[in-house]
């Protein structure tokens, strides 16, 4: 705008601000725009010099733009050197044009690796979406086989499970039938020794007795007394002989006999691995031979799968069993004063899922109160029929 006022004395601050600072690149630019004022100016000598320093800082920093424009402004500054300022300047665009050119080709080569780069990356996509979607299928086909092999395994432990919840339905009947033949022979037995009590030695024992009364003691008094205690006593041995055989002839159902005697050997077994004591008890209204065998059987499986969880889990003091009718309903209780767990939560154990599957097969119910630390009940009712209903 041609105003001059305090240009120089600004541009000099500007320059010293910069100097200071040590930025070399707006030095340079503060050196350029000294050059043109002193040549406004009519300073050609401080113009030049600051037009040689410019283009000095701007070699040395390799600033192309503000080194071609310092060499214009020197062209035009010195008419002496002008010629050899506008070589250089000439000499430096052909340098610069030359490794722009090489810069180009670089990039054009860059784009065209870039294109061709991008075309493989398209092709390793489509190659990868395929690899993907093969590799999907085979997992596919893979797990349906790895599902089909496990139902099949599982079908597999089930009959298995199924045949070995028969066999020990069949070892539990032979059981019970060899625990019947002792019963029977005990049984006998006590029936031979009633009969050999009653018949044998009470007889004898009673004819002895009648000779003695019948002989005449003589003697003092004392002697016939004794005689007559002596009498009084046989006669006292026989009664008790007579009940004592009486006893031994009234004989308990062998069926409940055969029945509880297993459970009550269970239990004994199983409290000394638990370390617990063990309560049995029953309603004796209970008709053990209305009760089919297969009933008795899987109470049999479902005490020892209660009792193995008492064991594993429970740390029981104390266990008891109660058998009870209700109606047309056998009823079990199995109670214990273990540590007890939250029935909220599913049980990781088998043990309760087999009792579960057993009293569903017999159309039971089942039902499980417990607490922590309050110990479990179980109850279990099923419906019983009579015998001439097993299959």
């Amino acid at each position: 705008m041609k105003d001059t006022l305090h240009v120089s004395k600004q541009l000099n601050e500007a320059l010293q601000i910069r100097d200071s600072l040590g930025n070399k690149g707006a030095v340079v630019i503060s050196k350029i725009h000294l050059a043109r004022y002193y040549t406004y100016a009519q300073d050609s000598v401080k113009a030049i010099a600051a037009a040689k320093e410019a283009n000095r800082l701007a070699e040395e920093i390799r600033n192309s733009r503000d080194y071609l424009e310092s060499l214009s402004i020197l062209a035009t500054l010195d008419p002496k050197n002008s010629a050899t300022y506008l070589k250089r300047h000439i000499e430096y665009s052909d340098s610069l044009q030359i490794i722009e050119r090489k810069i180009q080709n670089k990039f054009t080569r860059i784009a065209f690796e870039t294109d061709e780069y991008i075309e493989e990356t398209k092709r390793l996509s489509e190659q990868k979406v395929w690899i993907t979607v093969i590799g999907l299928v085979i997992f596919l086909v893979l797990g349906l086989l790895f599902l089909i092999w496990r139902q099949k395994l599982r079908h597999n432990f089930l009959l298995f499970e199924n045949e070995q919840q028969k066999a020990n339905e069949q070892i539990y009947l032979i059981s019970l039938n060899q625990q019947e033949k002792l019963e029977n022979e005990k049984i006998k037995e006590r029936n031979r020794i009633s009969e050999e009590l009653h018949d044998g030695v009470l007889g004898q024992l009673f004819g002895t007795r009648m000779n003695l009364g019948f002989l005449v003691i003589e003697g003092d008094e004392n002697t016939v007394k004794q005689h007559q205690l002596y009498l009084e006593e046989l006669q006292t041995i026989e009664k008790e002989i007579r009940n004592v055989s009486h006893e031994l002839s009234d004989n308990i159902a062998s069926s409940q006999i055969n029945f509880l005697s297993i459970i009550t050997e269970v239990l004994e077994t199983k409290s000394k691995l638990g370390h617990f004591k063990f309560e049995l008890d029953f309603d004796e209204s209970i008709d053990w031979q209305k009760i089919n065998q297969i009933i008795k059987a899987n109470l049999y499986r479902i005490i020892q799968e209660a009792l193995q969880n008492i064991i594993k889990h429970a740390q029981a003091k104390n266990v008891s069993l109660f058998f009870n009718v209700d109606k047309l309903k056998l009823v079990l209780e199995i109670k214990d004063d273990g540590i007890g767990f939250d029935t909220k939560q599913k049980p990781r154990g088998i043990g309760m899922r087999n009792m579960t599957s057993r009293i569903k097969k017999l159309n039971g119910e089942f039902t499980v109160l417990s607490k922590p630390t309050k110990g479990t009940l179980l109850t279990i009712q099923i419906p019983f029929k009579s015998k001439k209903h097993d299959n």
